[in-house]
């Protein structure tokens, strides 16, 4: 017997836009703590991180 494996649809996009906001937010702590000036890359990823990951969330609510 084949069992159907049910996948969720969305996870991915949720990863990838944690693992974006995680790296935008370690780049923006390493800026501020190294004394670096202030830089619009980190806060950028930040946003697209939080985007993707309520984008995978949509999407694995519409199954």
């Amino acid at each position: 017997m084949e069992e159907e494996i049910q996948e969720k649809k969305g996870i991915a996009i949720k990863v990838f836009g944690v693992s974006l906001f995680l790296i935008g937010s370690l780049n923006t702590m390493l800026c501020w703590r190294g004394g670096l000036s202030a830089n619009t890359f980190g806060p950028s990823v930040m946003i697209a991180g939080i985007a993707l990951f309520m984008i995978g969330t949509v999407r694995g609510q519409n199954n």
